[in-house]
Parts: structure tokens; sequence; C-alpha cells
């Protein structure tokens, strides 16, 4: 049975919330655009449960979640342009792949160089994420090729093997928009909910 803790409570269930974590169980949260299943990002097997949960390979590339633009720094690199995007639009709705200073990271997260950046714009999880010190992965709470529920409600009757969710309401459940910067520019790979 899934454990819901609604998140108008969860500073009050923070030390749950990370025990689950530490302990390689998937938590499903609300973000700024969708929900989101987390696991932490540098555990294989937490990494392969996500993988089973929605009948993916292990080898596609999810993202993480970091608590603030420091903390990202620890794990790309980014030059001034992609600082300002940084400064502009986060926390947002907003991905954006940047060259690995962590190499073991990207490839336990299905990338061979590149790592996918997240700061959503909800503060109970980049709380939990900063008490962590370790980046969560994010990536949509859904079966691969299915759209994703809207509810936790919805997502939790869709999969199976959640260990703990973050019930944030309805969300509009529209897509962050990822961007791709290297040092001769950016492309946006998926346009979302964030025109920039």
């Amino acid at each position: 049975m899934t454990k819901i803790i609604h998140i108008s409570e969860i500073y009050e269930h923070v030390n749950e919330i990370i025990k689950t974590f530490k302990n390689g169980g998937v938590v499903l949260y609300p973000t700024d655009t969708q929900y989101a299943l987390g696991v932490l990002a540098r555990s294989e097997t937490a990494i392969e449960k996500i993988s089973s949960i929605k009948e993916v390979s292990s080898q596609k590339a999810v993202s993480i979640v970091v608590s603030d633009i420091e903390m990202a720094a620890k794990y790309v690199y980014f030059n001034d342009y992609t600082r300002g995007l940084m400064d502009k639009y986060l926390p947002g709705p907003l991905t954006l792949i940047l060259p690995a200073k962590d190499i073991y990271l990207a490839k336990n997260i299905g990338n061979e160089d590149k790592i996918g950046i997240r700061i959503p714009d909800k503060s109970g999880i980049l709380n939990i994420v900063k008490e962590l010190d370790c980046p969560i992965t994010t990536t949509s709470a859904n079966i691969s090729g299915q759209e994703p529920g809207d509810s936790c409600r919805q997502v939790l009757k869709d999969l199976q093997g959640i260990d703990l969710a973050i019930d944030g309401g309805e969300l509009e459940n529209e897509a962050s928009t990822v961007i791709e910067c290297s040092d001769s520019g950016f492309e946006v790979i998926r346009q979302g909910v964030l025109v920039v």
C-alpha cells in the first residue's frame, strides 16, 4: 500500500520522505508541470525500479532535480549564457540539458556525457532535495507511451510499485520545455509550457 502525504503536510513529513529516498524507495511527487517519479539519482537499483514501473529500458535517459543553481554546478558545466537562462527561468518549468561534470551520474541516469537539470517551482520538493544533499530523478509518472495522470489518485491507479506519494492535487499536466545547451548555442528539444 502506497503511503500518501498531502503537499500541505510535506514539512511535517520531511524525515519520512528522506528516509524513503535513502532506503531506495520510489516517490511520486508534484512538480510545477506534471507528477514525477523520484529516486536518488545515484542509486542504480532505484533507477531500475523506476524503469520497471514505467515499463521502459533502464538505458532511457531521465533528468534530475537539484535544489538550486549552486547544487547544479556540482554535476554540470554551464557558461555565462546558460547561467543567464537559469537566473531568468529557474525555478520554473524548464529542463536544461548540459555537459556533465559528474560522468558517473550521467551514465547512471542513461546518458554518456550530458545531464538534464530541473529546478521546479515547488519549494517543498526543493527543500527535500536540499536536505538529501543529492539530486533525485524527475521523469513523467506514466507507463511509457501512455499519457501521464494529472492527479495523484490517477497515477497510483495506473502505476504499481510506488512507495510514497506526495499529493499535490490536480496539475495542469503540461510538460516542461527542454533546451539542450552547448558551447555553440542551444536547441529547443521539446517545446513545453515555457516559451523561451
